[in-house]
């Protein structure tokens, strides 16, 4: 493994822990407060994205429904300064803050396995405890749920134990949020597998998908080159920010292999058009109006910005979020020959499109991006 190697698996785990730890953080004490509701679990991965925001942004229902996890736990806080908290709750706080004080002391990603002990704990809470307030207990189990999710992404161990509290304390607050909390958990297990699936060295799904200008667009018909697919906004600053060095590559290593394909989560597409007008951004431009909606994010699981993969000549995953120095080292590794090569190769047609002005991300004029046919 060379430095620069080690040098990005490193800041990529670093980058995933510093995204883990506030979120399970936002969890277990919110939870422990007595205060966990259905939308904590993506409050959390707000709360996770908000120490990264320099470098993603997350979806706005997700930052949201962070400040109203932090309001919760605010609450909590004054709650417990007017008044001694319960056993139960001053078991879990206790028992909260020691995972998520492990967790922080640990560089390596958490497993079930170094924390089976802690799992078995909140067991013995309720066991201890049999005649305290159901709704206590039920919160117990709730913060369980929610640490096999956000430290473990155990979707099927979250789900029983929320089937748990369904099952033993239905008319509690949180039991009544159950079958919300269940249907969270299925679109999460959802967005969390398709992420999972792509892989480095996995094949990406393709898609079918309308460019801004109204063109067919697969990745099919990119076969043999070299493709960037990158998900961002014109409202998402980090993505902006990469724009530059974006732009430089494909400048570069456009005419020896290299493209483009921009799947923008943008609502307003006269806003996008005037954007990419003044900024002169020239590659392929896929837009459904929908923002965080959009079919290929739900597809692809993205709920932060930019998200990018690059894929190599035979459509397959060669890394991800990758920017500045990085993308260019790649390109030269996949690209090759070509990429020290003056010569221009020869561009793909869009299917139906055989025309030299509908050729992707080698418009006409009229096709130029901010500009209609």
């Amino acid at each position: 493994m060379n430095i620069t190697t080690d040098i990005k698996m490193k800041t990529q785990r670093n980058q995933k822990r510093n995204r883990i730890l506030p979120r399970i953080a936002a969890c277990l004490l919110a939870g422990a407060g007595g205060m966990w509701h259905p939308s904590g679990a993506r409050a959390a991965d707000a709360a996770a994205e908000t120490v990264t925001m320099s470098a993603t942004v997350a979806a706005p229902a997700a930052v949201a429904a962070a400040v109203a996890t932090a309001d919760a736990t605010a609450d909590a806080t004054g709650q417990q300064q007017q008044g001694e908290p319960s056993d139960v709750l001053a078991a879990l706080q206790k028992l909260a803050t020691s995972i998520r004080d492990k967790i922080g002391a640990s560089e390596a990603e958490p497993s079930e396995q170094d924390y089976v002990l802690e799992l078995a704990a909140f067991n013995a809470i309720i066991a201890s405890n049999k005649n305290a307030k159901p709704d206590d207990l039920a919160q117990v189990l709730a913060v369980k749920a929610s640490l096999y999710v956000q430290a473990f992404n155990d979707y099927d161990n979250a789900a029983q134990t929320v089937m748990q509290i369904q099952a033993d304390y239905p008319q509690t607050e949180t039991g009544s949020h159950a079958g919300e909390m269940l249907s969270d958990l299925r679109q999460m297990q959802a967005k969390y597998l398709a992420q999972v699936a792509l892989q480095t060295g996995r094949a990406f799904p393709d898609f079918a998908a309308k460019s801004l200008e109204g063109r067919d667009v697969a990745l099919a018909q990119f076969k043999g080159r070299v493709v960037l697919v990158d998900f961002w906004a014109t409202w998402c600053p980090p993505c902006v920010a990469e724009l530059p060095n974006l732009k430089a590559a494909y400048e570069k290593y456009h005419d020896k292999g290299f493209e483009i394909v921009g799947i923008s989560l943008d609502q307003s597409e006269a806003t996008l058009r005037n954007f990419l007008t003044a900024r002169a951004i020239p590659w392929t431009q896929i837009f459904d109006g929908k923002g965080w909606e959009s079919s290929l994010a739900q597809k692809y699981g993205v709920d932060v910005i930019p998200t990018m993969y690059l894929l190599d000549a035979d459509g397959k995953i060669a890394g991800s979020n990758l920017g500045g120095m990085s993308l260019e080292e790649d390109l030269e590794k996949l690209l090759g020959s070509k990429a020290s090569q003056p010569s221009q190769a020869s561009q793909p047609v869009q299917p139906n499109q055989p025309s030299q002005a509908n050729q992707p991300n080698q418009p006409s004029q009229a096709d130029q991006p901010g500009q209609r046919k």
